[in-house]
C-alpha cells in the first residue's frame, strides 16, 4: 500500500482511515488529510529566531494551526477511539500487538530523531516526537508509516527506545474505530474559525507581532531593519549566518523548508483550498469552494516568497534548494536504514554552509537587496493571506 499522508499529524490520521477503510459519508472516501488540516484549525502563519548555546542561531516560519492540532482532531471526529499512555514498556507493546491482531492501524508516539533511518544524530538535548502509524509487524518488530511513502520495518527496541524518549509522551498509543459524521461537520466550522481568528486575533500563546498578519508585518520590518536588536541584521550578522537562517538544517527547517508541503512550495495552502471544497459539501455552504482560488493564490505568494529566500542566481542557494529538495524526496522514499545517497547529502549540505560565506562574497553578494526582495515578497503574501481571511469570513458567517 503506498501511504499519501504529508504531515506527521494529519496525515498520520489519513493513512489511519485509509489503511482501515473508514469512509467520509460525504464523500464516499477514507477522511482526507485536506478535511484533518481543516479541522485541526487549518493554516496560519509565525514567526520566531531563536539562540541556543553552541549552536548559530536560527529562523522558524509556522505555516499551520501548532496549538494541540492532534488533540483538536481526536474530539473533532468523535465516534470511537482508545488513548493509552504507559510508563512500562512490555505493557506498551502487549497493546500495541493486541491493537495489530483487531486489525487496526494504531497511531504511536515516537522520536523521529530516533529512528534509524533519518541520519540525526542522537543527542540528549534534541528530540521530536511525533504521532506515526504503525501498519503491521516486520521480522523482528513493526512497520510504521513516518512521513514515508510505505512502511518502514522497525525493530522491537528501536521503536520502544524511540517511544520512551520523552516522559508526557512516553508509550502513547491512539486507536481509532470509527468517527462521528455529525461531529466531523460541527468541527469543520470551529476550524475555520480557528483559522480566522489565528490570523487575525491574539493568540492563544505568545505575543501577537508573532502570529498571524501583524507576524507577517513583523517579519518584513525586521528584514530591512539595520538597528532593531530582533533584526535579521543583528541575529544574523554574518553571510554564513544568514545563509544558515535561509537554507536552515536538519533539525532547523528554515523559510525554504517551511514552505514546502508535499513536494509543493505551497504551505499547505493548496491543501487548505481542498479542505474548503470539501467543507462546502460537509456543511453544506457553497461559498466556502469559492474562497478556494483565494487559498491557491496564497499559496503561489508562498513559493515565489520561498524561491527568493533561495535564489538560483547565486550558487551556493541554488545547490542548497537542489540538495533541501532532493533530500525531502529521500525521506519520502526512505527504507529501514540511512541511505549512501542520504548520508553523501548530508555531508555536502554542511559542507555547502561552512563555505556559504566566502563563495557568496567572492560572487559580489549583497545582503541589504537580497533581505529587500524578501521582505517584498513577505508583503505580497501577507496581501494575499488578507483576502483570503476576509472572503472566508464572509462564507462562514
Amino acid at each position: 500500500m503506498t501511504f499519501t499522508g504529508r504531515h506527521y499529524e494529519t496525515g498520520t490520521l489519513a493513512n489511519v482511515f485509509a489503511a482501515q477503510g473508514i469512509v467520509n459519508s460525504h464523500t464516499g472516501k477514507p477522511y482526507s488529510e485536506a478535511l484533518m488540516l481543516g479541522l485541526s484549525g487549518g493554516i496560519t502563519f509565525g514567526y520566531f529566531t531563536f539562540q541556543y548555546t553552541e549552536m548559530p542561531p536560527f529562523a522558524i516560519l509556522l505555516t499551520r494551526n501548532t496549538f494541540d492540532p492532534m488533540e483538536t482532531l481526536l474530539g473533532a471526529l468523535g465516534g470511537k477511539h482508545d488513548d493509552r499512555t504507559t510508563t512500562k514498556p512490555e505493557i506498551a507493546q502487549r497493546l500495541l500487538d493486541e491493537a495489530l491482531d483487531k486489525g487496526l492501524a494504531p497511531v504511536v508516539w515516537a522520536d523521529s530523531m530516533s529512528m534509524p533511518s533519518t541520519n540525526v544524530e542522537a543527542s540528549p538535548g534534541w528530540w521530536f516526537m511525533t504521532p506515526m502509524s504503525v501498519h503491521g509487524r516486520s521480522e523482528d518488530g513493526y512497520l510504521v508509516v513516518d512521513q514515508t511513502d510505505s512502511a518502514i520495518p522497525v525493530g522491537r527496541e528501536d521503536l520502544a527506545i524511540a517511544r520512551a524518549r520523552v516522559k508526557k509522551t512516553r508509550f502513547r498509543m491512539v486507536t481509532i474505530e470509527s468517527v462521528d459524521p455529525i461531529r466531523v461537520a460541527e468541527a469543520a466550522r470551529e476550524g475555520i474559525q480557528t483559522c480566522i481568528d489565528l490570523f487575525s486575533k491574539q493568540p492563544p500563546k505568545g505575543a501577537r507581532t508573532n502570529f498571524g498578519f501583524e507576524g507577517y508585518r513583523h517579519l518584513a520590518k525586521m528584514l530591512v531593519n539595520e538597528t532593531n536588536a530582533s533584526s535579521w541584521t543583528k541575529v544574523f550578522p554574518t553571510d554564513e549566518l544568514l545563509f544558515r537562517a535561509l537554507a536552515g538544517a536538519k533539525i532547523q527547517p528554515g523559510p525554504f523548508r517551511s514552505a514546502l508541503t508535499g513536494g509543493a512550495l505551497t504551505a499547505d495552502r493548496d491543501t487548505y483550498a481542498a479542505f474548503l471544497i470539501e467543507a462546502a459539501v460537509v456543511l453544506g455552504r457553497p461559498a466556502l469552494a469559492e474562497v478556494a482560488p483565494l487559498c491557491l493564490e496564497a499559496g503561489a505568494a508562498w513559493g515565489r516568497f520561498a524561491e527568493e529566500t533561495l535564489p538560483p542566481s547565486f550558487a551556493p542557494f541554488r545547490r542548497a534548494r537542489e540538495l533541501i529538495l532532493r533530500r525531502a524526496e529521500l525521506s519520502r522514499l526512505r527504507g529501514a536504514e540511512v541511505s549512501p545517497e542520504m548520508r553523501a547529502l548530508d555531508l555536502e549540505f554542511e559542507a555547502l554552509s561552512r563555505s556559504a560565506g566566502e563563495s557568496l562574497a567572492e560572487a559580489g553578494y549583497r545582503r541589504a537587496d537580497h533581505l529587500a526582495r524578501i521582505a517584498a515578497r513577505v508583503e505580497e503574501v501577507r496581501i494575499a493571506e488578507e483576502a483570503m481571511v476576509e472572503a472566508l469570513s464572509v462564507a462562514i458567517a
